[in-house]
C-alpha cells in the first residue's frame, strides 16, 4: 500500500515536532536553553510587570517553564502574595525531575509556611545521603531566615576536613553569631599553603571577610 505524498508531509512534520519536545524536555538541554534564555539582566523586570497580575495557578506552571527568567519571575511574584494555600502544591514541585523548578520551590515555599519548610528543612538536612547542592540552598535558606537549628548544621559541615572547600564562611558570616570566629579561623589555617590557585585565594578573602564582619559584630555587643 503506497502513501501519499500529503501523508508523508504530516508524518515528516510529526516526526519533527516529537523530537524537539522530546528533546526540549531532556533536563540538560532544558536547563541550557533556560540560562541562555536568562542572559538579560533587564528582562527579568519586565517580565515581572508582565505577570505581576496573573492567577496562582498560571504562576505555578510558569515555575516550570524552560526559560529561567520566567519561572523565577513566578516564584517572585508568589512569594510575595504569600499564600499559604499554595503550600502543598509547591511543596509537590520538589520531586520535580528538572533542578531549576525544585531550586524555585525550596525558596518559595518559606514564604508560603515559614514553619513547615523550616521543618521540613531540618529534617532532610540530617539525611547524610542529601545531595550537596540541596544541602547548601537549604542551608543557606536557614541562615537567611536566622533560624538557630542551623548553626549546629552548621558547626558539623565545619568539622569536615574540606570544610574549607564549602563556602560555609559566608553562611557564618550572614548567620552573624561572633562564637563562630574560632571555627573560622581553624578553617583558614586547615588551607595548604603552597600551589594556592583563584579559588584558594578567593576562599581564604571569603574568610577573612566574614572574621572581620563578625569581629565587628561581637566588638559592638561589648558594653561600652
Amino acid at each position: 500500500m503506497k502513501t501519499s505524498p500529503a501523508v508523508k508531509v504530516f508524518l515528516g512534520l510529526l516526526a519533527v515536532v516529537g523530537f524537539f519536545y522530546f528533546v526540549w524536555h531532556l533536563y540538560p538541554v532544558q536547563n541550557y536553553v533556560g540560562r541562555f534564555m536568562a542572559s538579560d539582566p533587564k528582562r527579568s523586570e519586565q517580565l515581572y510587570e508582565r505577570f505581576k497580575n496573573e492567577s496562582d495557578t498560571k504562576l505555578l506552571n510558569l515555575m516550570q517553564h524552560g526559560d529561567f527568567d520566567k519561572a523565577g519571575v513566578a516564584a517572585r511574584i508568589l512569594a510575595e502574595r504569600r499564600n499559604p494555600d499554595l503550600y502543598e502544591k509547591v511543596f509537590s514541585k520538589l520531586k520535580s525531575r528538572h533542578e531549576n523548578v525544585r531550586n524555585l520551590s525550596r525558596s518559595l515555599i518559606v514564604s508560603l509556611n515559614r514553619e513547615k519548610a523550616v521543618d521540613y528543612f531540618l529534617k532532610e538536612l540530617s539525611k547524610p545521603n542529601l545531595p550537596k547542592d540541596a544541602r547548601r540552598q537549604m542551608i543557606g535558606i536557614l541562615v537567611n531566615e536566622k533560624v538557630p537549628e542551623v548553626y549546629p548544621v552548621l558547626v558539623k559541615e565545619a568539622q569536615r576536613p574540606d570544610a574549607w572547600k564549602l563556602g560555609l564562611s559566608r553562611f557564618f558570616e550572614n548567620y552573624g553569631d561572633p562564637k563562630a570566629l574560632p571555627i573560622l579561623q581553624k578553617m583558614k589555617n586547615s588551607i595548604p599553603h603552597d600551589n594556592q590557585d583563584f579559588n584558594t585565594r578567593l576562599t581564604i578573602k571569603n574568610i577573612d571577610q566574614a572574621i572581620k564582619k563578625l569581629e565587628e559584630i561581637q566588638l559592638s555587643n561589648q558594653p561600652r
